[in-house]
């Protein structure tokens, strides 16, 4: 057998008996799509008490292996393990690796209690404004623990966003987490990685995985599953697409089903790299001017946060694009630093869709509390973007709104 073009992973956990037949229809649309020799796939299924690998290729019966042990997919060494599987059974020169589960974006910034302190304030200490509602529902559930009374002194270097939980150990894996296990892989890096879960498309997540992947899709909200048949049926029909291809592909296949209403949620893809270093320094830059302008012009900075700026369906998030309109609007320097943004933001997007129900974002947010229940330092503790401008700006930000 040559190598392949193109591997198709995927990486999915199944919860209950619903999800597991959701990735199980996956896996039958992927096989009746597929029909070029020069594509595989394989699809890694972590379930109650068991961990099914399929591999599929043309004119072949789908091919299972359950593995001798059951994997905890929070560690990176059963991510690594199947990207080395993947290449050993089906080399190929490229490859495209989607996790597929439940997404929460930033860790933690959703089991807060609302008297985490024993009194309403959060960071600064003061009292707390009306605490936003809880977002909706996502196709994976996003899972609860139990609220902590405090944090515990140091955090784990693999903090970061979470993805999961496994089924079995109900434990998340973080971004940072995910990052270490896919640059421990074959070749240190993925051409295409998806995040098809709920709220990932996010400025500090996409900027963490940068150097695994030369381009990534997410979506900015609740996530369903992607057309995972047209994925397939696009790479047998063009095994010669390069990444940025398939990822509009994959695009353009979620926009189909948002255009016959079967789906409402979005769906983003970006150049990964250089494109996402461009785009953290212009912001870095806009960062820390609008910090200045929380001195000298609080009401307007205040008024932009909290009412003008585009919120999407989970309230700890903004969108990128409207925030650096909204935000600093009236300041020269700072309007043309939010058009740097503007700039880089539309040179990384290859591909963005959006329902109806989701209008004015631009594919990518950003974390933005605007309560003061959220700890900031717990949420971006580990991660590459706590040395951002933005971080400076939204302590200073909470301080400012608990003291008023």
């Amino acid at each position: 057998m040559t190598d392949a073009t193109w591997n198709l992973l995927v990486y999915a956990i199944a919860g209950d008996a619903a999800e597991h037949q959701t990735v199980l229809d996956a896996i039958d649309d992927m096989r009746a799509a597929l029909s070029s020799e020069r594509c595989r796939i394989a699809v890694q299924v972590m379930a109650k008490a068991k961990t099914t690998r399929y591999w599929i290729a043309p004119d072949d019966k789908i091919r299972t292996e359950v593995l001798p042990d059951v994997v905890d997919s929070s560690h990176a060494a059963p991510l690594t393990s199947f990207l080395a599987a993947a290449e050993r059974r089906h080399p190929a020169s490229a490859t495209a690796l989607t996790l597929l589960a439940h997404g929460s974006g930033l860790d933690h910034i959703h089991d807060y209690p609302k008297h985490r302190h024993g009194h309403d304030g959060g960071l600064g200490g003061g009292p707390a404004i009306a605490s936003p509602p809880p977002p909706p529902r996502p196709w994976f559930p996003v899972a609860r623990r139990a609220p902590r009374i405090a944090p515990p002194p140091r955090r784990p270097d693999s903090y970061g966003c979470r993805w999961g939980p496994d089924p079995n150990t109900g434990h998340f894996l973080t971004n940072v987490t995910m990052k270490k296990a896919i640059a421990a892989g074959p070749h240190g890096r993925v051409d295409l990685l998806g995040l098809n879960a709920c709220w990932m498309a996010t400025l500090e997540i996409e900027y963490e995985l940068r150097h695994v992947a030369s381009v990534e899709v997410a979506s900015q909200v609740y996530a369903k599953p992607w057309p995972y048949r047209a994925i397939a049926g696009s790479l047998s029909r063009r095994p010669e697409q390069s990444a940025e291809q398939l990822a509009q592909a994959i695009v353009a296949g979620v926009s189909a089903e948002i255009a016959a209403d079967q789906r409402q949620d979005t769906i983003s893809a970006f150049r990964a790299g250089a494109a996402l270093d461009a785009l953290a320094e212009a912001f870095d830059t806009y960062a820390r001017r609008v910090t200045a302008l929380i001195d000298t012009d609080w009401d307007a900075v205040c008024d932009a946060v909290i009412s003008k700026v585009q919120r999407i369906d989970d309230p700890y998030q903004a969108d990128l694009g409207s925030l650096v309109k909204v935000l600093g609007r009236h300041d020269r320097e700072a309007e043309q630093a939010g058009r740097a943004v503007t700039r880089q933001l539309d040179a990384m997007r290859i591909g963005h869709a959006a329902h109806h129900l989701h209008p004015g974002v631009h594919g990518l947010s950003i974390f933005c509390p605007k309560s003061t229940e959220v700890d900031l330092a717990d949420a971006y503790a580990g991660t590459e973007f706590r040395t951002n401008g933005w971080a400076a700006f939204l302590a200073k930000f909470q301080t400012r709104l608990a003291a008023s």
